[in-house]
């Protein structure tokens, strides 16, 4: 009983081993891809224009998610808020959210009351979106804590998010994709 207790507690642990941290990056790679896959080979065909805008809703949607998360989660909510803290103690740490518990949360909160509110394709389309739009959050706060970077978009998120893990800044800069809910709410 203990040894099964301590393997669910590693799966659920924010700091991954190089491995699990490979895999995290590598199925938010490839999951929005097989999504579209589905969507193109099996979606309704009189509807892909819907589907596609429906997609970058989700995407749009993704944004504010990710705000929110950051805002009233990460740095609000126990237990998210004390593996925020160790992301902020140690920010060149593999720590983020485990796949298990990152995929539940967007097919209970997401792809689920979608589902129900519309149909399943444009369920899938909208989680399509928020998919898209996580994956993109992953591979950059990923790239701006352990790449070199050269590209300036990144090289000015990666000064955003600095002033954000400043041990001594007063709270904010949520956004890590995007300054918009910052600026939206004033926490920038």
């Amino acid at each position: 009983m203990g040894h099964e207790h301590n393997a669910c507690m590693r799966l659920f642990d924010p700091e991954r081993s190089p491995m699990a941290y490979r895999f995290d990056l590598l199925f938010y790679g490839i999951a929005p891809l097989c999504l579209v896959l589905l969507l193109w080979a099996y979606g309704p065909s009189e509807a892909k224009a819907e589907l596609l805008v429906l997609a970058l809703i989700g995407g749009f949607i993704w944004t504010f998610i990710e705000y929110a998360l950051h805002r009233f989660v990460l740095h609000g909510l126990p237990p998210f808020s004390q593996w925020h803290e160790q992301h902020h103690l140690k920010p060149n740490a593999r720590i983020c959210l485990p796949t298990a518990m990152s995929l539940s949360l967007i097919q209970v909160l997401v792809f689920l009351p979608c589902w129900l509110l519309l149909d399943f394709w444009r369920a899938c389309s909208l989680t399509l979106g928020v998919l898209v739009g996580y994956a993109i959050y992953t591979h950059v706060h990923h790239a701006l804590h352990h790449a070199k970077l050269s590209n300036p978009w990144l090289i000015e998120r990666k000064i955003y998010h600095a002033q954000h893990h400043a041990r001594h800044a007063r709270p904010g800069h949520y956004g890590v994709t995007t300054l918009f809910w910052d600026r939206l709410f004033g926490t920038r």
